[in-house]
């Protein structure tokens, strides 16, 4: 666990805890927090956001019609070209083995 660190004080002026430690331990000492922050702050929006998308994405609008109709067509485009793709793959493995077939 790390160790709080003294703040001396040399001819009025605030020397930083990050000299009295070195390399990992001040890293490792000062990341903690920080990172517990970013774990803390993140909880919180989480909720925000959820409550958000549901009060201002229930509503059925045009824009989110098209946007569907686009999804579906993409979806479709997508599985055509990997048809295709499967397809020229099972014909060229065909040609492959009737190759190796007839040689043997």
């Amino acid at each position: 666990m790390c160790k709080p660190l003294s703040r001396p004080r040399i001819r009025s002026r605030t020397i930083s805890p990050l000299r009295g430690a070195r390399g990992k331990e001040a890293r490792r000492c000062y990341s903690r927090p920080m990172l517990l922050k970013l774990i803390a702050l993140a909880s919180a929006l989480i909720p925000l956001i959820l409550f958000v998308r549901k009060v201002f994405g229930a509503r059925q609008t045009k824009l989110g019609a098209a946007m569907r109709e686009a999804k579906k067509q993409i979806d479709l485009a997508i599985t055509i070209f990997l048809c295709v793709v499967g397809a020229v793959v099972v014909f060229a493995l065909a040609k492959l083995a009737w190759a190796w077939w007839t040689a043997v």
